[in-house]
This record gives C-alpha cells, structure tokens and sequence, in this order.
C-alpha cells in the first residue's frame, strides 16, 4: 500500500523539521539499512539502542536515494536539502502506529501462532 509523507506525517503526529514538504509516496518501510531496496519508496525509522544509532546511517542513506525519515533527534538540515524529516519522540513508537493505522483498514480476521 503507498501513502504519501503527508499522510505519515499526520498518522505518527510528529513535527516536519524541514520549512518545506516534499511531497513523495511511502511503500517501503526500513530500519535496517543494510536493507535497503526501493530508496525513492522508502521511509527509514532512525531506531535508537543500547547498541546501535540509527540516525548515523542517515547520510549514507541519503546519498543512496532516500528522502524519509523518522527521526528522534534534531539533525542538521542544510546536509539533507531535498528530504523531509518527521521527528518524533519514539521512533519505534512511531512504527507501531503507522502500522496499527495501516492493520485498522482491513475488516478480515487476525490469526496468532505462538510457541
């Protein structure tokens, strides 16, 4: 399914940090850049952890063709003139919503398998 960043934007209720809002549409979801497919389609979530950043992958994934991200801290925009940049306070948080408002569209039943 494609959403544009607008719609993400309002979706997660985070704060576009650029003045200006390219406007792209979303079909790839990433956190692992080392996955990256589809950089034109593609919104990367910087998660944060005990042992790895997120938002340190953002140059280089930005110089392979991404302009979205979620982002949990302020970063320096002149770097980035052509992305847009949704800061939120949980960018795992963040993920959990957009994907919470994607599963809400559907009518049909949710199965669990557990071990």
């Amino acid at each position: 399914m494609t959403y544009s960043i607008q719609h993400i934007l309002k979706i997660v209720k985070g704060k576009l940090l650029n003045t200006t809002l390219f406007e792209t549409q979303v079909e790839r979801l990433l956190f692992d850049s080392r996955h990256l497919v589809f950089p034109t389609k593609t919104l990367f979530f910087a998660f944060k952890s005990n042992r790895q950043d997120g938002h340190q992958f953002i140059r280089e994934l930005y110089q392979q063709g991404v302009r979205n991200f979620i982002i949990t801290q302020k970063i320096e925009l002149s770097k980035y003139p052509k992305a847009n940049f949704i800061l939120v306070k949980n960018s795992i948080d963040a993920l959990q919503i957009l994907a919470t408002s994607h599963r809400q569209q559907f009518s049909f039943p949710i199965i669990g398998i557990c071990s």
